[in-house]
């Protein structure tokens, strides 16, 4: 019994600490502004809002150096992949960033058109809050279909950096 009216206390106490007010913070003198680093895309450092410090488009890629061969936005309909290399900051280890290819104006071999159509699309995983990424989208047999079409990084369902592409 007494041990059962010991762990009451404590749950009563414990309870009257969750609800007390807490006193207010003192507020720090302002800090003077300082320059800030370019952000292409993105917004901050902080977990959650990642800056993209990095991000190319091309053809090749070399996977020993992690680099493009020659960023490029045009590509051919013959042209075996589509590589997408971007260096991020700010993000929280495990997270997911999204890479895709939509469809703005797109006309297929067969003749059709599309537009607003999710064309490819794939996920990373951040190993770290640090992190360098690396997608390719190949064709189908049938190659690229020629037209316009716009890569789209995003996390969260958030887009956070896009690039327009030309198929010719």
């Amino acid at each position: 019994m007494r041990v059962l009216a010991a762990v009451l206390v404590v749950v009563l106490i414990a309870g009257g600490l969750v609800g007390c007010p807490k006193k207010a913070p003192q507020e720090a003198p302002a800090m003077p502004d300082l320059p800030q680093a370019s952000q292409p895309d993105g917004g901050g450092g902080g977990a959650g809002s990642p800056t993209i410090t990095k991000f190319e488009v091309g053809k090749t890629y070399d996977r020993d150096t992690g680099l493009i061969g020659a960023p490029t936005l045009e590509f051919s309909a013959g042209d075996t992949a589509i590589h997408v290399v971007a260096s991020m900051t700010g993000l929280s280890s495990g997270a997911t960033v999204t890479c895709r290819l939509v469809a703005v104006n797109l006309r297929t071999a067969e003749g059709k058109t599309l537009k607003d159509v999710e064309i490819a699309g794939t996920n990373a995983r951040a190993p770290d809050t640090s992190s360098d990424f690396h997608f390719d989208f190949h064709p189908t047999l049938g190659g690229w279909p020629t037209g316009q079409l716009q890569i789209e990084m995003s996390m969260n369902n958030k887009i956070i950096k896009t690039a327009d592409v030309t198929i010719k």
